[in-house]
Formats: structure tokens, C-alpha cells, sequence
């Protein structure tokens, strides 16, 4: 289940909120294999940007396959479908209309690792199936990721230090598409490996279909009759550009088409008993009945140590939404910083 995190970062009693995602479509972009010596987890993932030398987290894109993308089978080609079935492809040469989605180990210093970082693909969640591929010499598909036969170890591509490589990436229906990759590696005299964090990447592959009959669904009917472009209406989608994606504006209840200077959580301060505690205040929309609320706290952000808010100290009623005010665990008293994090979900 996807989760939408707003992260609300305190130092005494100020904050700051981020979450827009960047749409690619027609960019040369890699998924780019990190190494991070000091981090818990060594083995992470970007998306780098080649063409505006610009990287990002993973969870701040979306990697989208335009219309442009669709295919028809001439024939029958095992296991992508029969004759006459559509596919989406995003393809291993470079075409200006279509993302150019390569991987990369720039990110890998040589010497560290006995061999390959291998990237395993843990899961695929969405309409259709998903699919990484190459063609051989002799013309032939020569498959390292299918979701129609289940997921193994060998549904993994490995990528050297300093290595390129360019696949044909698969879809055999529009529609919304997350897949979560895993690397691995094993460093040199080693004798247990270094793996990364299970990390998701979002495709969208275009058209969306039509908005379902769902409280969200009817949200975004609502404020957009016979929009469906999800940059417009998606739940990741920022079409005001006021730094609330549609999920927030929907938590929130405010008004996706008109930009938001109010209705973000807030941090304050309270004392109870001699200790002083932060307390994160938030807007639950009487209409989100499809969203589950997550509010966190933690000391640090480089290795989050999150733990689930429980302790309400006030609830307001308005007309559209509900305030709450959810009291942290730990005490501010000798700790330099506390974080906060609200995350949605949907049920």
C-alpha cells in the first residue's frame, strides 16, 4: 500500500514541509546504484537526470510512458502477449518523444565491492504485467525481469562500478504502475552482503484510466468534471504548484485548483509536568473516509528512528475537516531537535 509521507522538521519551534513529485517523459534519466560509506544502509538508489544533470530520490519522480509508447504485437512474443495485444514499451534506443530510462553505477567506487551490484526486482504492484528486457544478436528477447512467471533471484540485473546499461522497459496495460527494486552487493573480503533499502519507483502509464467510484475518486470528479490527465488529477500531482500534491489537499481539505498559504501541520510547543513535548497539529478532511493518518516523531533524520504519535491532547471540529493536535512521547528536554512526519495512506 502506497504511502504519502509529509515530513514537518523541527529545530526549537519552526518547520518546513516538502513533497512535489517531478514528472519525466522525454528525458535521457538512469537509475542510478548509490554508495554511501557513512549511511546505515551503504547500497542506495537516484534517478539521475542526464540531460539536466539534476538527481532525485526516487520518490520525488514519476517515470511515465506517453501515450506515444504504445505498441501493437505483430505476432506472438512469449511472455509480453499474442498477436494484436497492446504493450507500452519504453525502449533500449533513444526516441525524443519517449523517456530514455538507462542504469547506472556511476555511483559505485571501484574497488569496494567483489563484483557486481546486482538490482532485484522484489515486486511489482499495479494493472498488467511488467517486464525488463534486451534483444540478443541473433534478435531475440533476452528477458531479466518478468512479473508473469512470479519473482526470484533471477528477476535482477547487475551493474559494475562505472557501468551504463540501456533496457526495454514494459507495460501491458496503462494505468499506474510501482515497482520496488533491491540492491545487493558484497564488499571486497567480505563475508555477508550490503543491501539497500526496498525502494520504489512510480510509472505512469498513460492514458490513467478513468477516476473510480471511490471517495477520492468523487473528490477529484468534483473539483476537475472531465479531466484525466493524472499531472492534473493524480493523488502525486501539484497542478496549483503550492507544495501540496492532491493527496495533502484532499487530507486537508483545501482547494486543489487554488494555491494553499494555510492548512499545513504545525509544530508547537507544550509543557506538561515540567517537560516540554511537541505537539503536531493537523487537518483530517470529514470527506477523506478512504485515508488512513500516520503521524510520527523522531530524533534523527539520517537513520529515522519513527515512532507512531498516540497521545491526542485536543480535537476542533469545522465544517470540512477535523483539527488535531497529537502530543509526541519525548520530551524536548535535552534533545537538540525533534522531527515530525505525517503520512497518509489509503485504505
Amino acid at each position: 500500500m502506497k504511502s504519502f509521507p509529509l515530513v514537518v522538521f523541527m529545530i526549537a519551534s519552526g518547520f518546513s514541509a516538502w513533497g512535489q513529485p517531478y514528472v519525466l517523459t522525454n528525458q535521457h534519466c538512469d537509475i542510478r546504484v548509490v554508495y554511501q560509506p557513512d549511511a546505515t544502509n551503504q547500497l542506495g538508489f537516484s534517478i539521475r537526470d542526464s540531460d539536466r544533470a539534476i538527481s532525485y530520490e526516487p520518490a520525488e519522480v514519476i517515470l511515465t510512458a506517453t501515450e506515444a509508447s504504445r505498441l501493437t504485437l505483430p505476432g506472438a512474443f512469449p511472455p509480453l502477449g499474442q498477436a494484436g495485444a497492446p504493450i507500452w514499451v519504453l525502449p533500449a534506443t533513444q526516441d525524443p518523444q519517449l523517456l530514455y530510462l538507462g542504469i547506472s553505477g556511476d555511483g559505485i567506487p571501484s574497488g569496494v565491492f567483489d563484483g557486481p551490484v546486482e538490482i532485484r526486482l522484489l515486486a511489482a504492484s499495479g494493472p498488467g504485467d511488467f517486464f525488463v528486457w534486451q534483444v540478443g544478436g541473433n534478435g531475440a528477447l533476452e528477458f531479466q525481469m518478468a512479473t508473469t512467471d512470479g519473482l526470484n533471484e533471477l528477476d535482477t540485473i547487475p551493474i559494475y562500478p562505472g557501468g551504463h546499461s540501456h533496457h526495454n522497459w514494459g507495460f501491458t496495460s496503462n494505468g499506474i504502475v510501482t515497482v520496488t527494486f533491491q540492491a545487493t552487493a558484497r564488499r571486497a573480503g567480505a563475508t555477508t552482503n550490503e543491501t539497500s533499502l526496498a525502494t520504489d519507483l512510480v510509472f505512469h502509464v498513460l492514458p490513467i484510466p478513468e477516476t473510480p467510484d471511490t471517495p477520492f475518486g468523487r473528490w477529484q470528479k468534483i473539483h476537475w468534471p472531465n479531466a484525466t490527465d493524472p499531472a492534473v488529477i493524480g493523488s502525486d500531482a501539484d497542478p496549483d504548484h503550492d507544495g501540496f500534491s492532491n493527496v495533502f489537499e484532499y487530507a486537508f481539505a483545501l482547494d486543489p485548483r487554488t494555491p494553499d498559504s494555510e492548512g499545513a501541520p504545525e509544530v508547537s510547543i507544550r509543557e506538561v509536568a515540567g517537560e516540554y513535548y511537541g505537539v503536531l497539529t493537523f487537518r483530517q478532511a470529514s470527506a477523506a473516509t478512504d485515508l488512513r493518518f500516520e503521524p510520527v516523531a523522531g530524533g534523527l533524520l539520517a537513520v529515522p528512528d519513527w515512532l507512531p504519535l498516540t497521545e491526542i491532547v485536543d480535537t476542533a471540529d469545522h465544517e470540512t475537516y477535523r483539527s488535531v493536535s497529537i502530543r509526541d512521547a519525548v520530551p524536548l528536554n535535552g534533545n537538540a531537535a525533534r522531527f515530525f512526519q505525517l503520512r497518509v495512506a489509503f485504505e
